[in-house]
């Protein structure tokens, strides 16, 4: 798919041609769908297919200098409600103040729309297209990729079961019948982050274990690296970054070092501390997501 649109005024097909849905906006009924006395979302009013065009994200177009100064602006009246959405590295879209439908769409992690960019015209546009069949009614959503401005994280509330808790955080796999194949992957990965610990300076992601171009923390004591893929990002993030170790997953507070799991970059506050984190003598500190008596073993065998 080299995803263009054909032009009217040049296409043999004419208003025959079916590759001119953003400019005819073809899109399928939908509607604001009130889900809380402060937060809507967008419902489907008919089946929409596996592939289908949803809706085409618009809004104003503005460069980063533009974007900065409107994050300020709202980090000053303590905004939390954003509608910024990437076209490249100097162009957003800002649906807030002025947009369509497709603002009203919430975040999930496990979503049935993703967002597409076609060229139209010589211009980029950005379309929200169905990757599953879709029931008239059902609520329409997407994944937001957000990335983060300041040090707080924004806490997701989709109620998937693959929900990572905070929006622009990776999501977590759900969990299949066979553990095997899995569990096995596990210990290949975890050895690798053992054998980080007596390293000097971080040259594997701290999230995947696999080496590559990282973004490295800003916090001097923090040698801890990242994949731009592994952070939900698609550009280097600006000024003075911290990554997610130093932040608690249950709140998005700051974490002490006592209270960081030493083989994955989740952390918790003094506060969800409890039930979160142990320290295994030996090991270290082992979050919810590993288990210890594994560690042991491959710990020892190395």
């Amino acid at each position: 798919m080299l995803m263009f649109e054909c032009m009217r005024e040049v296409c043999g097909a004419g208003d025959k041609c079916g590759n001119q849905r953003f400019q005819k906006r073809l899109y399928p009924n939908c509607a604001v769908l009130k889900l809380r006395a402060e937060a809507g979302g967008l419902k489907a009013l008919e089946d929409i297919k596996k592939g289908q065009f949803v809706i085409e994200y618009v809004g104003e177009l503005i460069d980063d200098e533009e974007f900065r100064r409107r994050i300020e602006e709202m980090h000053k009246v303590k905004e939390e409600n954003y509608y910024f959405l990437t076209i490249d590295k100097d162009i957003m879209i800002d649906a807030g103040p002025k947009g369509n439908l497709a603002r009203f769409m919430n975040h999930s992690c496990q979503p049935n729309c993703e967002t597409q960019k076609w060229t139209v015209g010589g211009d980029t546009r950005v379309g929200l297209f169905s990757i599953c069949d879709i029931p008239a009614g059902s609520e329409l959503t997407f994944n937001y990729n957000l990335q983060c401005v300041g040090t707080e994280k924004k806490r997701c509330s989709c109620g998937a079961p693959n929900c990572s808790g905070f929006i622009g955080v990776k999501v977590q796999r759900l969990q299949t019948e066979s553990q095997g194949p899995k569990r096995e992957k596990l210990t290949k990965r975890k050895r690798k982050r053992r054998r980080r610990e007596a390293k000097m300076s971080e040259d594997e992601c701290f999230r995947c274990g696999s080496h590559g171009d990282l973004i490295l923390c800003d916090v001097a004591a923090c040698p801890k690296g990242y994949h731009l893929q592994c952070l939900g990002l698609e550009k280097l993030p600006k000024g003075k970054w911290i990554c997610p170790w130093h932040h608690c997953d249950e709140c998005g507070q700051r974490s002490t070092r006592l209270n960081r799991c030493d083989f994955c970059p989740n952390s918790f506050c003094r506060q969800h501390l409890p039930g979160n984190l142990q320290t295994v003598s030996g090991i270290g500190n082992v979050c919810q997501e590993h288990d210890p008596e594994e560690l042991e073993a491959v710990s020892c065998r190395e």
